[in-house]
């Protein structure tokens, strides 16, 4: 790769940095607003914390994949970067499970944390591991409160708490397909329609294209060759999309000049690149 090509990915690599940048700030917003309030009804101050502490983490682990290939963007080589697929896809069910959360009126959202919290220690649990039952149990007792109020009858017994019991309950997430509607991206994230006025439309493919390297379509093995670049490109899209979501519907736009200013300069960088990719493209078909 020659010089003016390195200077063109270390600039898209740059943005995704800028970018994770706004993401970590937008956590720090999240633990403020949780910091130091107290609500009179201690029910409401649960909802609440079990809400902001959940899409914290969400964002958190976003951001954690984020930066892990951002660094894997600057040191490794070309033909390992379809190994790294399987993390856009776990940036896609962050952002769809996010999505869905905020699509969801207060209550809900607090009945899907919870209900989830406990499932998933009853999904892993091991007859002989007490730990994990310890840390079902008391979830369950702070938990408590709110389920009765809200009539949910979450097991108190970790091993009667399936699978089909959560989606009886309607608790789950469902499939990603569901989630990702144009009509709620569009609403949820603004700021990227403008920047990528398509991609409210087109990011489930995103997701069906990976599955088939996760689930091991030899056909996919070497479908393409320009995985650095997709990645670079996936990941932007994804970045902006959860900093839009998190601006828009958890911090009241608090972060919205950051993003615009990523917006703009990723606009004025994008086209570069995207000569880049289509001259790499017509060489190796040459």
């Amino acid at each position: 790769m020659d010089k003016s090509s390195e200077g063109c990915i270390e600039e898209q690599i740059k943005l995704i940095e800028d970018i994770s940048e706004i993401i970590r700030v937008q956590v720090s917003d999240i633990d403020n607003i949780g910091r130091g309030v107290v609500l009179s009804d201690t029910i409401e101050d649960l909802k609440r914390a079990v809400i902001l502490n959940a899409k914290r983490s969400y964002l958190e682990f976003f951001n954690d994949i984020v930066i892990f290939l951002s660094n894997k963007l600057r040191e490794e080589k070309e033909e390992n970067f379809r190994f790294l697929l399987p993390n856009i896809r776990t940036l896609l069910d962050i952002y769809g499970r996010l999505l869905y959360l905020c699509s969801e009126d207060e209550n809900k959202q607090t009945s899907i944390c919870m209900a989830n919290s406990l499932f998933t220690l009853a999904d892993t649990v091991d007859n002989s591991d007490e730990g994990i039952e310890e840390s079902y149990n008391k979830g369950y007792k702070d938990f408590k409160p709110f389920f009765d109020r809200e009539d949910i009858n979450i097991p108190k017994d970790i091993k009667l708490f399936s699978k089909g019991k959560l989606e009886k309950l309607e608790l789950n997430f469902p499939p990603l397909l569901q989630i990702l509607k144009k009509e709620i991206i569009e609403t949820s994230s603004p700021e990227t329609m403008k920047i990528f006025p398509r991609i409210a439309k087109e990011v489930y493919k995103t997701y069906k294209f990976i599955s088939n390297y996760i689930h091991g379509n030899i056909l996919f093995k070497n479908k393409h060759k320009n995985q650095k670049l997709w990645i670079i490109s996936k990941v932007q899209i994804l970045s902006s999309l959860i900093v839009d979501l998190v601006n828009t519907k958890v911090l009241r736009d608090s972060r919205k000049a950051e993003l615009m200013k990523w917006a703009e300069e990723l606009s004025q960088k994008r086209a570069r690149f995207v000569n880049f990719w289509r001259g790499r493209n017509r060489n190796r078909n040459a």
